[in-house]
């Protein structure tokens, strides 16, 4: 994953893997641990904006933060666009 704009797969749900490309719009489905300075919480929307070499996840929050979730915690995102809503 040397390109930043390939796309990354998360941690399988239900048990199927989730793959997330630029563009996407995620939800946060829990707040991550060690996240607290960024004022991430559970139900947070956003958009993929790259996925890095070492499979962090960077997002644009709707809260106006870009904070990028790590490859171990990518089982925390989910795609908002099968909710119905926007992101």
């Amino acid at each position: 994953m040397g390109n930043p704009t390939d796309a990354v797969s998360g941690q399988p749900q239900n048990g199927r893997t989730i793959t997330f490309a630029p563009g996407d719009r995620v939800e946060l489905t829990a707040e991550p641990p060690d996240y607290g300075r960024y004022a991430l919480a559970a139900g947070d929307r956003g958009v993929v904006e790259f996925t890095d070499s070492l499979g962090t996840i960077h997002v644009h929050w709707k809260t106006g933060v870009h904070v990028g979730i790590i490859a171990e915690l990518a089982g925390l995102l989910r795609r908002a666009d099968a909710l119905g809503g926007s992101a």
